[in-house]
């Protein structure tokens, strides 16, 4: 399956609102940062959750505010006027790259697809 606009607003309804247009245009941003060759078959999830991390942290347009999609895990809730608190996410070793990713649950899933991606070293 193509991942186009009608495919990120059905997997991700916090985009539901965005206009088409901003939606693939930020497929066509993701897909530069993505081989399909070495992605195969993960590449269709892996461009899509690229695309709704970029689309979450584009800022006002990029998807409902308030959306359940913050990092890190939920440490605190409260129902009565209600309240969420998330804990930060262990980054560790991350590169500064991977790091911005970890700033959205859509790149902590990219990264997790990522990881599943076997790699070749490279001879030279």
């Amino acid at each position: 399956m193509a991942v186009d606009a009608a495919y990120i607003k059905n997997l991700f309804p916090e985009f539901s609102s965005v206009d088409v247009a901003r939606i693939s245009a930020f497929i066509g941003i993701a897909q530069v940062s993505m081989n399909a060759g070495v992605w195969g078959t993960a590449y269709d999830a892996g461009l899509a959750y690229l695309t709704a991390h970029l689309l979450k942290k584009s800022g006002p347009g990029g998807g409902v505010q308030g959306g359940n999609s913050t990092a890190g895990p939920l440490t605190q809730e409260r129902v009565g006027e209600l309240s969420r608190s998330y804990g930060a996410v262990d980054l560790g070793s991350m590169s500064q790259g991977d790091a911005l990713l970890a700033s959205t649950a859509y790149g902590i899933e990219y990264l997790r697809l990522r990881k599943l991606i076997p790699t070749t070293p490279m001879v030279t």
